[in-house]
């Protein structure tokens, strides 16, 4: 090319025009933006992720059959075959589940500072445990008890003295209550079905407060949509809410109580028969 010539410089500008053209996308979004979205598998998530003093927001395609779906959440732990992410309603998730196959993984810096702080407390009773719970997220959890506890785990009441949780989103323990009725000696699986029916009330509580403000959320976003005047907002507005889901309304509990409480008044019935041809063995003998 020489300088000076005006054929020579001619096609030098429509060089660079053709080229800010076909390059906005880098422009707009910066170099490491375009360079994460095109080359962003796991393995560059992970290397992002150990250089990062920052939490890092992923976004990824995750194909389940036939089906894709759209996820992102603030990764919290990575490695080659499990993602941990703390979604926008506070919540752990780890990818994959069954059957998943994550793939077009798109990394961005939130510029947001983290750390991990570890912590103990011993002898605190049952209440001072679940406020401290509620007030950070762990991402993990040890408990000792100097008795036994029930744990609720999957729906399933299990009785523990010791528990570890990774992650944990919930936790939904009572305290077992050995009381028993002086006049005659109780099955020891009532108080088993008694704190099962309590954490089956708690963790449905629970479902119902998550319920509630995912709905309000929801319907906010609606009402925002149809009173929105400006016809672009409106549009994008319309777009956020079809790919909103409506929250799914907590499985009721009726049915299960109804069934542990007819099952501890068999128990309970069946004691009392015990105890009955018990003394009656005892008188007549």
């Amino acid at each position: 090319m020489r300088s000076g010539n005006l054929h020579h410089e001619a096609i030098c500008l429509c060089v660079f025009i053709v080229s800010a053209v076909f390059m906005k996308p880098l422009f707009a979004n910066g170099f490491w933006t375009s360079y994460n979205r095109l080359f962003g598998t796991i393995n560059h998530v992970i290397s992002e992720f150990n250089k990062s003093d920052d939490l890092l927001n992923v976004e990824f395609t995750v194909q389940h059959g036939s089906e894709m779906s759209k996820h992102s959440g603030l990764c919290v732990a990575i490695n080659t075959s499990t993602m941990v992410l703390l979604d926008a309603d506070g919540k752990f998730e780890s990818y994959p589940k069954d059957g998943q196959m994550l793939k077009d993984f798109y990394p961005t810096h939130t510029g947001r500072s983290y750390q991990f702080v570890n912590g103990d407390f011993t002898e605190i009773g049952l209440d001072s445990l679940m406020n401290l719970f509620a007030e950070d997220k762990l991402v993990e959890l040890k408990i000792f008890g100097s008795k036994k506890f029930s744990y609720l785990d999957n729906g399933i009441a299990k009785s523990k003295k010791s528990l570890k949780l990774n992650y944990p989103n919930q936790l939904i323990i009572n305290e077992i209550n050995d009381i028993k009725e002086v006049y005659y000696d109780v099955s020891s699986s009532i108080a088993a079905k008694e704190s099962e029916i309590q954490l089956y009330r708690t963790k449905h509580a629970q479902d119902m407060a998550v319920y509630n403000q995912q709905l309000q959320a929801y319907e906010h976003l609606k009402s925002q949509m149809d009173n929105e005047s400006n016809a672009v907002k409106k549009e994008i507005q319309m777009i956020q809410f079809t790919k909103a889901k409506a929250p799914t309304l907590p499985t009721g509990i009726y049915d299960k109580i109804k069934r542990l409480e007819t099952d501890i008044r068999k128990i309970k019935t069946e004691d009392s028969k015990k105890y009955q041809r018990r003394e009656y063995n005892r008188v007549d003998g």
